[in-house]
């Protein structure tokens, strides 16, 4: 998992991100919490998470330097288009 990667390259743990758990139960109240779902809430403890209208899945940013998105196109980009310009360049 990328995560795991990412984690250990800026020497965090992974931890269950309780504002992303809680925004996943409000949006899909419905769901099955299960250990598959689980692993999506558990992010770099200390990450910077930014929230897209419309979709509970956080942006992670870790260490101010690593944007960590999903692969699925259409998410990927209402995300990235929902970043503050001061976070994304263009360079």
């Amino acid at each position: 998992m990328a995560l795991h990667a990412v984690g250990a390259a800026f020497n965090s743990k992974l931890v269950i991100h309780d504002a992303a758990l809680t925004r996943m139960r409000q949006f899909v109240p419905q769901m099955d919490i299960n250990e598959a779902r689980l692993r999506m809430v558990t992010l770099p403890e200390g990450c910077e998470v930014f929230w897209t209208n419309g979709i509970w899945v956080p942006t992670v940013c870790v260490g101010g330097k690593v944007f960590i998105l999903p692969g699925v196109p259409r998410i990927y980009q209402m995300m990235l288009h929902s970043l503050p310009e001061t976070r994304v360049s263009s360079g």
